[in-house]
């Protein structure tokens, strides 16, 4: 089971980073989520090489990978599904056969219900399935099919959960003889710090967008929050401490998904592209759009102006003129 298992996380391990050459291949600009594919494929690698020696790392390293594959393979499945998918699956029958060293009958009865309770729940769409072979491997990630709603909050905690994962892997054997809690104070204070100088250095830099009008007060509260939970979290948890965990994987989703996320609008020279609103004020219903549209648009000489209006309530209106953003506007 050892061999198999080592195996398998190699191979996951290069599933992961070819799904970065692939995505690479049809994109038109690198998108920082690729970061989470590398994460992914260090922790494959690291579960192959501890697992023997230390299974529980090993199979940490294996789960945190896996989560953090599954994840991102579901939110990239709709532009890559062809190659997220079935790495994803591979990813998550690696992180089983690492539980399963040595062989567990509980590891065992629990694998066997979720496939089980997977089949029943994707029974609707097993014709769509099985016309297109590369979404059979989706059959593994059903819970994350399940929540690609909009926002599709549900999948970065799961990816945040793999980052915590990783983090705990990180911890000695046994658990430090005293809780690091002035150290977790100070590195959370710190992560809190550079989350919130993250955010607005990004905003800064991209003034062809809505970004620098969507900072405010409360999404660096936000941030700060989430980073203060992620950097304190992980003390905690690398000194095995209770709740480090649980703070590493909150402040780890958060901060994944607003640092990661593209600003409502962006401006271009010969148009312009839009989303539903900002990451602080998910749009959780439908939208339309007049003007510049959702996509992208061509603008005159003129400029472009347009409004996303939401099903919440909330209107949002813009203009661009060429790769300048005049007019920004949320109304709630």
């Amino acid at each position: 089971m050892l061999r198999a298992a080592r195996l398998a996380l190699v191979a996951s391990a290069a599933a992961s980073l070819g799904v970065v050459a692939v995505i690479l291949t049809r994109a038109s600009a690198a998108s920082p989520y690729l970061l989470l594919f590398g994460l992914a494929a260090a922790d494959f690698v690291a579960s192959a090489r501890t697992l023997e020696r230390d299974r529980r790392r090993g199979v940490l390293f294996a789960w945190g990978g896996a989560l953090s594959l599954a994840g991102m393979g579901t939110l990239a499945g709709l532009g890559a599904g062809d190659v997220t998918f079935p790495a994803a699956a591979l990813g998550i029958v690696a992180a089983v056969l690492a539980s399963l060293v040595p062989p567990s009958r509980r590891v065992l009865v629990a694998v066997a219900v979720y496939v089980l309770v997977g089949i029943a729940v994707s029974a609707p769409r097993l014709p769509g399935l099985l016309a297109f072979p590369f979404l059979v491997p989706s059959l593994l990630l059903w819970p994350l099919m399940l929540a690609l709603g909009p926002g599709a909050l549900a999948i970065f905690a799961v990816i945040g959960l793999g980052i915590g994962l990783t983090v705990a892997a990180l911890a000695p054997a046994l658990p430090a003889p005293r809780p690091r809690r002035p150290l977790a104070l100070v590195a959370g204070l710190v992560a809190a710090v550079a989350a919130d100088a993250i955010e607005i250095a990004l905003a800064v830099a991209q003034p062809h967008t809505s970004a620098r009008a969507e900072l405010g007060v409360l999404p660096l509260a936000v941030l700060f929050v989430a980073g203060a939970l992620f950097g304190a979290g992980a003390v905690l948890a690398m000194s095995r401490a209770g709740g480090g965990l649980v703070a590493t994987t909150l402040g780890g989703a958060v901060l994944v998904y607003a640092l990661f996320s593209r600003p409502t609008v962006e401006c271009f020279g010969n148009g312009v592209a839009t989303s539903g609103g900002p990451w602080w004020l998910p749009a959780l219903g439908a939208l339309s759009s007049s003007g510049g549209g959702s996509g992208s648009s061509s603008g005159g000489p003129g400029g472009v102006a347009g409004t996303i209006n939401r099903s919440d309530g909330v209107t949002i209106t813009y203009r661009c003129e060429g790769d300048r953003l005049v007019e920004f506007e949320i109304r709630r």
